[in-house]
């Protein structure tokens, strides 16, 4: 599947990837589950699921930035990524509530993130429950749990060693707050409480 601008999940719809799916991203396309929708990416270990940019060259085999990210607001019934190779975006999963603090969840499993041009994994205000995870590559964090939320990490591995340019940030950042600048150059605050934050058995380097 060739993804050209975003693909939008609608309110109250559920999007369901077969395994072995491969998810081509056009320059500046994504995939944004908005509020109350769902994803569940089925992949199986023997046929993943792939999201990557649609340039297939080999130059173009590591060049991270060649398209946006997987959105997910949230929602009362959860999203779901297992057995997915994420790669060579901008961000590869940025989760984050609108309204609702808290109510909306993401499981993660056996999934690979990595060559992002910001971000592996950006969270707002989310529950993230996951396991065996490999997110590596990021320009500024391989993971930023931001403005809060709950979080339960087993057996990841938040690896970031990025070569395409100068980085001077930490592979991983928890606050709870998160800071926006609009066009005008405006800052404003989005604050929450950070409740849980575990990570069990996981390597960061």
């Amino acid at each position: 599947y060739i993804i050209y601008g975003y693909a939008f999940v609608d309110s109250a719809a559920q999007l369901t990837i077969d395994p072995g799916a491969r998810i081509y991203l056009h320059e500046g396309a994504g995939l944004w589950v908005f509020k109350n929708g769902s994803l569940k990416v089925n992949g199986t270990k023997d046929n993943r699921v792939i999201f990557q940019g649609d340039r297939l060259e080999t130059f173009y085999m590591d060049v991270p930035g060649q398209w946006g990210r997987i959105w997910i607001n949230e929602s009362n019934t959860d999203s779901q990524i297992s057995w997915a190779v994420i790669k060579n975006g901008f961000t590869g999963i940025q989760a984050e509530t609108i309204d609702n603090a808290g109510s909306g969840k993401l499981t993660m499993e056996n999934t690979e993130i990595s060559n992002m041009t910001a971000y592996g994994i950006l969270a707002k205000k989310y529950t993230i429950n996951a396991g065996n995870l490999l997110v590596y590559g990021a320009g500024i964090q391989s993971l930023y749990l931001a403005a809060g939320g709950t979080y339960d990490f087993r057996h990841c591995t938040f690896s970031n060693y990025w070569d395409k340019s100068v980085r001077s940030t930490p592979a991983i950042r928890l606050s709870n707050y998160y800071s926006n600048v609009d066009a005008a150059g405006k800052v404003t605050q989005t604050k929450g409480n950070l409740t849980k934050a575990y990570f069990g058995n996981c390597l960061v380097a």
